[in-house]
Parts: structure tokens; C-alpha cells; sequence
């Protein structure tokens, strides 16, 4: 995917001095953490959104990264493929990682922060691990990115159903880009729209 935003925009290609991959199964509960110690320490860290897999033995080189199944086995492409733990800006405090590099379609979408575009007037789409998180501009008070772990059966983009002034225009934005990443992939996503800013696990 080729990102057309301006030369000023933030860069995506962040990297840390340390690199993790999830092992553990999909869909388990686990949240991980690796990179939270180091992350207090002041570095930055990188972790892979699952396995990297793909020609050569440098796993920064591979342009696959898949979900671990529930035996352990590789299973499906994970459209997030890494993202980066930045330390806190200070004490006591707890940073969500940012997604720095993944597939989702991003052709001309201005870049606002790592894994997080600019979508027409009033949308934003983010990027997580299991997926998307597509809300208004503004981000409502009390309000998430939905956190929940990679399902190893499908993506899931979420669109905030709160909002009934945006809800048709969240709801079409997020049927076209699993339509887009259906298509081009062959990566299975299921649309739901939510009303607050976090949900359970699938």
C-alpha cells in the first residue's frame, strides 16, 4: 500500500532497541505485555503482532506476520503487523501502544500519529492489533480504542455507533474497507458497531 499523505506527516517507521513477537495462541485473553518493563525503563520496543514468517531468517524482513492458532500452528495473516510500547511522559503513567506498520488500505489518508488517519470531514480510522476502530474526530469523554486480542478467525473493525448525527457514514467507511481487505487478502473481517469505547472479546 502506498501512503500519499504530505512529506511533513509523522512517520510510522518507528523502532525501538528491543523486538518481541506473541507466541501465545489467539484469542486467549492475553493482552501482551512484554514490552511494558522495558518501556518504563525509557526504551522504546517493538513487538510483532503475531508470527513473522516469510523468505529469509531476519524476521524484520519478512512481509508476513500471522495469528497463532489454538494448537499452537500458524493460522491467518494479521493485517497489524507490529507496533511500537513508547516509555511513559511520565511517572506512573501507561502509554497503549501504537500500531506503526500493517496492510489495512491507506491510500491518501492524511497520517495524524502512528496507525491513526485522517478519513474525509468528520472520521478518524485507528488502527489496532485485532483490527480497526473507526470514531469521530474528536474522541468522546471516557472514551477507548477498543482492546481486545487478535482473533485468530477474523479481523474485526469496529465503527462507534454512538454518534446518530456520523453513525451511517462510520458504518459505510467501516464496510468498505473490510470489503477492500476481503478482496485483496482474503483475510476474513466482521463489522460491528459499538456504543462506547470499549468492548469484550468476540
Amino acid at each position: 500500500m502506498t501512503d500519499t499523505s504530505s512529506a511533513s506527516a509523522p512517520s510510522e517507521k518507528v523502532h525501538g532497541e528491543h523486538v518481541f513477537s506473541h507466541m501465545r495462541p489467539a484469542q486467549s485473553g492475553h493482552r501482551p505485555r512484554e514490552g511494558r518493563p522495558l518501556a518504563q525503563a525509557g526504551r522504546a520496543v517493538r513487538t510483532y503482532n503475531g508470527l513473522p514468517i516469510g523468505p529469509g531468517s531476519r524476521p524484520d524482513t519478512a512481509g508476513t506476520v500471522v495469528a497463532v492458532g489454538s494448537g499452537g500452528s500458524p493460522g491467518r495473516m494479521v493485517m497489524a503487523r507490529e507496533s511500537v510500547q513508547f516509555p511513559p511522559l511520565r511517572a506512573g503513567e501507561h502509554r497503549e501502544p501504537l500500531v506503526t506498520d500493517h496492510h489495512w488500505p491507506k491510500r491518501g489518508l492524511p497520517l495524524l500519529r502512528p496507525g491513526v488517519y485522517r478519513h474525509g470531514p468528520d472520521a478518524v480510522v485507528e488502527v489496532t492489533p485485532s483490527g480497526l476502530w473507526i470514531r469521530g474526530r474528536r474522541e468522546r469523554a471516557g472514551a477507548a480504542s477498543p482492546s481486545v486480542p487478535v482473533d485468530e478467525r477474523h479481523e474485526l473493525v469496529l465503527y462507534d455507533s454512538a454518534d446518530a448525527r456520523l453513525v451511517g457514514e462510520f458504518r459505510r467507511i467501516a464496510g468498505e474497507l473490510a470489503h477492500m481487505v476481503s478482496a485483496e487478502y482474503g483475510v476474513p473481517v466482521v463489522v460491528r458497531g459499538v456504543d462506547t469505547g470499549r468492548v469484550d472479546e468476540p
